[in-house]
C-alpha cells in the first residue's frame, strides 16, 4: 500500500511541474500586455462608443459577432450612454493563452475601462485576443444604470 501513495505522490507532482512549466513558458513567450492592449484600447475606445456598425464589425473577432441585426439593435440600444467624452485607465481584469493545432496561440485578455458621457458615468469590459499579431475584440460589455431604463 505504501508503493501506491508513493506513486500516486509522484503522478501527482508530475502533473503540478507540468502546469507549472506550461504556465511559465506561456508568461515568458506571451505578447507585453502594456504594449499590445493598452494602446489598442486607448485608440478604439472613441471609435466603439460611436455607435457605428461598420466599426465594430471591422474591431470583433468574426465568429463572435451577433447576427447583423443584433448588433444594430444593441448599437441603438448603447446610444442611451450620449455623447463619449472621456475614458480612465483601463484596468487589467485576467488572461489567458490557448493554443490550437491548426490556428496556433490565442492570448485573451480582459480589462474594465471607465467611460464618461454626456449622460453620466459608465464602464466597458473588453475581452480582447491577440492572434497572429493583431488584436481583435472578442466581447463587449457596457454597464450604465442609463441602459436600465
Amino acid at each position: 500500500m505504501g508503493k501506491f501513495f508513493k506513486y500516486l505522490g509522484i503522478v501527482f507532482l508530475s502533473l503540478i511541474l507540468i502546469v507549472v512549466a506550461f504556465t511559465t513558458y506561456s508568461n515568458l513567450t506571451g505578447v507585453d500586455k502594456e504594449k499590445v492592449f493598452i494602446p489598442y484600447i486607448k485608440e478604439n475606445i472613441p471609435k466603439l462608443t460611436t455607435w457605428d456598425y461598420a466599426i465594430y464589425k471591422e474591431l470583433m473577432v468574426p465568429s463572435q459577432q451577433q447576427t447583423d441585426e443584433q448588433l444594430k439593435l444593441y448599437l441603438k440600444w448603447f446610444t442611451k450612454l450620449g455623447k463619449y467624452e472621456s475614458m480612465g485607465e483601463p484596468k487589467f481584469i485576467n488572461s489567458n493563452t490557448t493554443f490550437g493545432q491548426e490556428k496556433g496561440k490565442f492570448e485573451y485578455a480582459s480589462y474594465s475601462i471607465p467611460l464618461s458621457f454626456d449622460t453620466g458615468e459608465a464602464s466597458v469590459t473588453l475581452v480582447l485576443v491577440y492572434h497572429n499579431e493583431k488584436v481583435k475584440i472578442y466581447k463587449i460589455n457596457f454597464n450604465s444604470d442609463k441602459l436600465l431604463k
